[in-house]
């Protein structure tokens, strides 16, 4: 098993010992500190502390499934299926809902064949169609049509509207691709106030991470959808309420494994002439930076060594601040998160950063230099410098 560097690596004796290094690292978090996918504790959190909470898994970074953790929240017993929050008048039938919108349930990821970070088309579509829509494709594997991104010699996104068939037309189902609900701004409390009285912070997370919520929100899709592998800045309490969904963790320090770099975005664009989608550049240099493997990549690469859970109804789970983690969907899901901001005045952050940069800072000094005579100041000055141009991390996908 060996860290991920640049092609430029040139297989020095310093390089061996960042490979053996990393092998360690690999082998002794496992030991002492990372659970495994038969060993990740399921804890009844109505006999959980919030000392024992904090002592046990926050302080620790370790991921914990809270069982009956929303026992007593009132959407336990009415958000039984995406049905019943239409049939319930929970949300109003009418109610324009944001959407994600993909050919394939695969946005917010690297697409390699286009050196791209693909976002999702966002819609604004009545919550009976969006329900039609989930439902359809719960029933039935969705086969989008999908071709090449359109020459973009200005680097002019086309706008994506919200416009089109959205009486319920199934003829004109195609233009929304794969739906789902999975804004990330909030939205719990900024689109649905009213359901907020359906549910509650979890005791043990709300004592222990004080006033630090940051966001709130809700979580609607089918099989189809699924999360690429990403980090949060966030400590994460992602409660199910109705289906289920795996989770497929690996720590910060695995970071050391992955190609993490900065990437272009686009956006993907239903073509109404074409009925196809496509792909627009996005207008600007603004990058993201993103894991560029896919999850069954990196379980080659670590020999299957994955932690996989599956997280049903009623439990929630406690997913730390900086844990690479890739969902899907076991079955049609509603789900509701808390996030809590991360302690950055903690050496967490500062080490995640470093074992990041370090793959980098070993890629540089293993490749032949056109001079010998570099100090080390300039080369802490370069690396400080690419550091500084890292703050886009901090915006969560």
């Amino acid at each position: 098993m060996s860290a991920r560097r640049s092609s430029s690596c040139c297989g020095c004796a310093r390089c061996g010992r960042v490979d053996r290094a990393a092998a360690r690292l690999f082998r002794e978090s496992r030991e002492l500190w990372v659970p495994s996918s038969s060993t990740i504790a399921r804890v009844d959190a109505r006999f959980l502390t919030p000392l024992e909470f904090h002592q046990q898994f926050v302080s620790r970074n370790c991921p914990v499934i809270l069982t009956h953790a929303m026992h007593n929240w009132p959407a336990m017993k009415t958000w039984t299926s995406v049905h019943s929050l239409l049939l319930t008048n929970r949300i109003h039938p009418n109610t324009l809902v944001s959407v994600n919108c993909s050919p394939d349930g695969r946005a917010d990821r690297v697409r390699r064949d286009l050196n791209l970070f693909v976002k999702p088309a966002k819609r604004s579509i009545p919550f009976s169609l969006f329900t039609r829509l989930v439902t359809a494709q719960s029933n039935h594997q969705h086969k989008p049509s999908y071709h090449a991104p359109k020459s973009n010699k200005d680097n002019t996104a086309a706008a994506v509207d919200g416009g089109g068939n959205d009486d319920g037309d199934a003829d004109g189902d195609e233009e929304y691709g794969v739906v789902y609900m999975s804004e990330q701004d909030d939205v719990l409390r900024r689109e649905f106030g009213e359901l907020m009285e359906d549910v509650s912070e979890v005791g043990v997370a709300r004592d222990v991470f004080g006033g630090r919520l940051d966001a709130v929100n809700l979580w609607i899709g089918s099989g189809a959808a699924e999360s690429a592998l990403h980090k949060d800045h966030y400590e994460n309490i992602y409660c199910v309420l109705s289906g289920a969904k795996q989770f497929t963790l690996l720590p910060p320090c695995d970071a050391v494994f992955l190609r993490e770099k900065r990437w272009k975005q686009g956006t993907y664009r239903f073509d109404r002439a074409s009925r196809r989608w496509t792909v627009d550049v996005d207008e600007g240099d603004d990058e993201v930076p993103w894991v560029e493997e896919e999850v069954e990549e990196v379980e080659e690469a670590v020999g299957g060594r994955l932690i996989k859970v599956v997280v049903g109804r009623g439990e929630a789970l406690y997913l730390p601040a900086l844990w690479f983690h890739h969902v899907t969907h076991v079955e049609p899901t509603i789900a509701v998160n808390f996030w809590y901001d991360m302690d950055f005045n903690a050496p967490l952050y500062v080490l995640s950063k470093f074992l990041r940069n370090a793959t980098r800072a070993e890629s540089d000094a293993s490749s032949p230099s056109p001079s010998s005579q570099s100090s080390s100041s300039s080369s802490f000055n370069s690396c400080q410098d690419e550091d500084d141009n890292d703050d886009g991390e901090h915006a969560a996908f």
